[in-house]
């Protein structure tokens, strides 16, 4: 899959570049999938002008947070194609200004995937934490 992560304060650009602007909602290439993220940052400027530029988050919890946003916003849109499978847009905005701040066009089946082992990752460190309190309880 082809992503962008741009640390810029808006991304209209990087979405035009990559087919996901919304010029056409109706006319949009769902056979590739494919993403574009804006990433949390923070701009310092230091007194020699020196610039910096930080994050305050993983690239997983950047993409993590944009699905929860869309799936909790209900900005999610579901292209039929029987032949290749359910393909699912993920779109992302600031509340306030209404700017996007993520589109991600991917395979329904690989979202579905993803969770999966999300999930089964999940359950095992409930596990591994669980062997590791019973070995405790019984060194007491």
């Amino acid at each position: 899959m082809d992503y962008a992560l741009s640390k810029a304060k808006k991304i209209d650009g990087t979405l035009e570049s990559m087919d996901l602007d919304s010029k056409d909602k109706n006319c949009i290439c769902i056979s590739h999938p494919r993403a574009v993220l804006q990433w949390k940052t923070t701009l310092s400027i230091q007194e020699d002008g020196e610039v910096n530029v930080s994050t305050s988050e993983t690239r997983m919890e950047c993409l993590f947070r944009h699905f929860r946003n869309s799936l909790a916003h209900n900005r999610t849109y579901v292209f039929t194609d029987i032949e290749k499978g359910d393909t699912i847009l993920l779109e992302d905005a600031d509340e306030a200004s209404k700017k996007i701040s993520a589109r991600i066009l991917i395979k329904t089946r690989t979202l579905l995937d993803w969770i999966d082992v999300v999930q089964s990752k999940k359950q095992s460190d409930v596990q591994e934490e669980s062997i590791e309190n019973k070995e405790e309880l019984t060194h007491v």
